[in-house]
């Protein structure tokens, strides 16, 4: 439908958590990598650890178990001709510290999608995660985040405040 519209399709995203069932994550992640190869599509973005909950997700516990796979998908991808995009996502793989980590850790040169919200999670403004990776920014994500200071005042159960 998009081609026949003349859209062009340049970032596919999957919310995957690479941490638990790894072998089938690991499956369906390079399908979509086929995917953009056939559509011309060339960046797959997929999470890491899917949980925004604060203290939710133990970073240097997930990260070592996460690596094998995200490599295994990245490498898949590069032969594919497709670009794999990381981004601060959720409580645990987020903030430029951890994904300064991830990174180091991955041994890749990916790009990344500058979520320009998601490092609220974790008490980070978007500008200094742009200082940090702007220069790899492929992808933009804008949303409007409602930062909540008393978690009283949050509208609905699973909305986080600071």
């Amino acid at each position: 439908y998009a081609d026949e519209k003349g859209v062009a399709l340049r970032c596919f995203s999957w919310c995957v958590d690479i941490s638990q069932n790894t072998e089938a994550s690991v499956a369906i992640l390079k399908k979509y990598a086929d995917v953009c190869q056939v559509t011309d599509c060339k960046y797959l973005h997929h999470t890491l650890v899917c949980s925004f909950a604060p203290g939710s997700v133990n970073f240097e516990e997930k990260l070592p178990q996460i690596i094998p796979a995200c490599r295994e998908v990245y490498d898949y991808a590069a032969t594919k001709g497709v670009q794999v995009v990381y981004e601060p996502q959720g409580a645990g793989f987020n903030g430029v510290q951890n994904l300064k980590k991830f990174v180091q850790a991955l041994d890749r040169a990916p790009k990344f999608v500058a979520d320009l919200g998601n490092t609220y999670f974790v008490n980070e403004s978007p500008d200094r995660v742009i200082r940090a990776f702007g220069k790899d920014v492929v992808h933009v994500h804008v949303k409007d985040y409602r930062v909540i200071e008393n978690l009283s005042e949050a509208p609905l159960p699973y909305i986080f405040g600071r």
